[in-house]
């Protein structure tokens, strides 16, 4: 419940830039105590997410400068 909550509160910054989304997954990685391991659930998806948006924006900057 808690994992889907914060996947909705958050999933605006997807549509922002991947460095925001592995600054949010680096910060829950590095978080302790009783939630560690939805710390790191959340760490994951984060950096996962940051990854492919990053690779997406790669992929459309390179498409462009083909079209040039």
């Amino acid at each position: 419940m808690i994992y889907e909550y914060v996947r909705q509160r958050y999933s605006f910054l997807a549509k922002q830039s991947s460095q925001y989304l592995w600054e949010l997954g680096t910060a829950y990685l590095r978080g302790k105590g009783v939630t560690d391991e939805l710390s790191r659930g959340m760490g994951f998806y984060f950096l996962e997410l940051g990854i492919k948006t990053r690779h997406t924006e790669m992929t459309q900057s390179i498409n462009k400068e083909d079209c040039l």
